[in-house]
């Protein structure tokens, strides 16, 4: 639990008594999901992340037993528990002295998880908006770097279709796909245009991968309309910028000096994510 946030005190009590049933069974659960709630400064309404359209709560599922994620929904660090010994398997190893591993780190075990339950209780509070931290928009744009560093190896990590379970395939082009969107975001609004460089560089590595998950990052089954990854991916970017009332906001909100608090809010600005993408890059003035 980092430092400025917190768990809830009665869902830990449902937490811990679900893991420790665990230890007497033959076949325990790999991964237990929870909700999460983004407690943002001088805010007095709480944002609650759950699964419940995606996970049926209080039985044992497997991958092809998930419904389809929303554009901005991802089981994020805050919102898993993995069992030892799947990370133990994994084989995962942290890059030292980097920010933003908790991408990496709810990612790549996810081939190792067979059993996952979902609670549908608000285990972690997750404080955002303080000044300085590390995904403030400012700090982000310095550390982007990092984030280019996660990505790479979140590719690497991504498994071919065909070699896992559909639905866990899904899900990994969906969560490839925003991490590969919030890095391009950030690298944009750097307004360096060493940075665009890089970001073109990125979706290149992509493809260079795997030409097949480069394609299925771009398109994602059932998207939206105009997916994240095809907005941000393609060189005419900024062409997509629509009239729509998602695009004026974020226009008003970056030029009125507003700053992205959370990377999720990068996905949660209008109705569909590739006009968020898109505006972000004529906010900044990206090529």
């Amino acid at each position: 639990v980092d430092a400025d946030d917190w768990v809830d005190p009665q869902a830990i009590d449902t937490v811990l008594a679900t893991l420790r049933a665990q230890h007497d069974t033959d076949e325990p659960i790999d991964m237990l999901v929870t909700n999460y709630v983004y407690d943002k400064v001088a805010k007095r309404h709480k944002t609650v992340v759950n699964f419940r359209r995606v996970m049926e709560a209080g039985r044992v599922l497997g991958w092809d037993d998930l419904g389809r994620f929303g554009l901005a929904q991802y089981i994020i660090m805050h919102a898993l528990t993995f069992r030892t010994q799947v990370v133990r398997d994994s084989g995962l190893k942290l890059p030292e002295h980097t920010f933003y591993v908790d991408f990496y780190y709810s990612y790549q075990p996810f081939p190792w998880v067979k059993r996952i339950q979902y609670l549908d209780v608000p285990f972690y509070h997750y404080f955002i908006g303080r000044e300085g931290q590390s995904v403030q928009t400012d700090v982000m744009i310095k550390r982007v770097d990092q984030l280019r560093l996660v990505n790479r190896l979140m590719t690497e990590a991504t498994p071919e279709r065909g070699t896992v379970p559909e639905g866990l395939y899904r899900y990994m082009i969906h969560f490839l796909a925003i991490e590969s969107c919030v890095t391009s975001t950030f690298l944009i609004l750097s307004r360096d245009p060493a940075n665009y460089v890089k970001k073109t560089e990125l979706w290149d590595a992509i493809d260079a991968y795997s030409p097949a998950i480069g394609k299925d990052v771009r398109s994602p089954a059932k998207p939206a309309a105009g997916s994240c990854a095809t907005a941000i991916s393609s060189p005419n970017a900024s062409s997509a910028l629509t009239d729509s009332d998602c695009g004026f906001a974020l226009l008003t909100r970056y030029q009125q000096g507003i700053p992205i608090t959370s990377p999720v809010e990068v996905l949660l600005l209008g109705p569909t994510v590739g006009h968020r993408e898109a505006v972000v890059h004529q906010v900044a003035g990206g090529v």
